[in-house]
This record gives C-alpha cells, structure tokens and sequence, in this order.
C-alpha cells in the first residue's frame, strides 16, 4: 500500500534538508572563539552552538527560549531592536525567522549594528515564490493554525503571522547591501514536500516538483528556500 513514509524513505533516505543544511553550515561557521546570536530560537537546542562556541546568547519573543539549553544567556525581545551593544557578535544565525518580520530592514540594520567588523550573518528562510509561501499569503491565519493541528498533526501554537517583505533573493540582497553586508553564499534550496505528507499522492505531486526544479537552474527561484550568507565590510 502507497504510504507517505515509504515515499519519503525511497526519496530521501539520504538527503539532507534545508533544516539540517543550516545546521551544518552553522556548525562549520562557529569557532571555539565565537560569540554567537542565535535569533528567534525559542526552544531549539539542535545545532549546538553553546558547545562550540564561547557564547552563545540567544533573543526570541517567545517566552518558550528560556528552556533552550544550548544558550549561555536567554533574552526575551525583537530582532529588530536587539538589546545588545555595538560590535560584540561574531556570528548571527536564524531560520525560519526573516518570513514573520513586518520591517526586516530594522533587523538588518540591528545585525550591522551589534556584528564585529567581518563578522557574519547565517539565514534560511522560506521563499515567497515558492507554493508554500502562496498558499499561506492567501489562506486566514486561523485555517492556517487548522491545518497544522488537524490535518498535518501539528501544533496551532508554532504558527505565526507571516509578511514575507525579505523573502526574494533579489530583495534579501537589497536589504542586505543598503545595511553594509556583503555576500558570502547564496543557495535555493527544494526539500522533500513535508508540507504535503498528509496525503500520498499530494505528497508525489510535491516530489515531482521537488524533482522539477532541482534538475533545472533556470527554475531556481522557485526552489522553497533560501540560505545564505553574508559578511559585514571591515
């Protein structure tokens, strides 16, 4: 019988997602001298930094970050008026965060603002163009929150207002370039269709699109995420 795990077992047993190739990148970015800022982490202790690094400090809105083991301090705030002073980062992280912001040139700016010269900004967040992302523009936040907790047995809590006002490459490398960060890496990157795992075949019909624009370069830009990197000037 079809199922979505057999499906997800014969297409992706060795493929590592989106999610876990920030992980890496994130662990290969950290120094045992680093100062990290892992933003909008909430409970999240998956990438390891604190054992990595000298510090890791960690901001989030969600009162949830208090439990994340993996930060040597925890703060309640915005990402875009970090309460941290001038020049004391080395690396900033955040996945799955850049989506929520209503103003991510604040952020930025804020990211300028406490990163030390040369310092670094590490991001993964979903693209606007993707299906996903113009599914979610047009659907109510409440049948969104419906969605996660009925159909795909999540939790309506981890849903959240999304603006996607960063979240093309040609805008995050505007954003980027007007708050003084240079480019490092920049990647698309398509997954296995998780989002569609309620259902086998809406699940192939996402393998076959995964497959589709992994093959050709030319339909990059509607890969489902974006990860990059970028470098504050000396």
């Amino acid at each position: 019988m079809l199922s979505v795990d057999k499906l997800k077992q014969r297409f992706y047993a060795d493929v590592r997602s989106p999610f876990d190739r920030f992980s890496d990148k994130a662990r290969e970015m950290v120094s045992e001298d680093s100062i990290v800022l892992h933003g909008g982490c909430g409970a999240d202790s998956s990438i390891g930094f604190r054992q990595a690094a000298r510090a890791t400090v960690g901001i989030d809105l969600d009162e949830w970050i208090a439990r994340n083991t993996d930060l040597d301090l925890a703060l309640m705030g915005s990402l875009c008026h970090l309460p941290l002073p001038d020049e004391c980062i080395d690396l900033v992280a955040a996945r799955w965060v850049l989506e929520h912001m209503s103003s991510p040139g604040l952020f930025f700016h804020e990211v300028v603002r406490v990163l030390r010269p040369g310092g670094l900004l590490l991001l993964l967040t979903t693209n606007r163009r993707h299906y996903f992302a113009l599914a979610v523009r047009v659907t109510p936040l409440r049948i969104q929150r419906w969605f996660i907790q009925r159909v795909h047995g999540g939790n309506a809590d981890d849903v959240f207002p999304t603006f996607y006002r960063a979240n093309t490459v040609p805008r995050l490398r505007i954003l980027a370039a007007e708050a003084g960060l240079t480019e490092e890496r920049l990647v698309t990157l398509e997954g296995s269709p998780s989002i569609l795992k309620f259902n086998p075949f809406a699940y192939l019909v996402g393998v076959a699109y995964e497959r589709t624009v992994n093959r050709f370069e030319l339909l990059r830009g509607v890969r489902g995420s974006i990860l990059v990197v970028f470098r504050r000037q000396e």
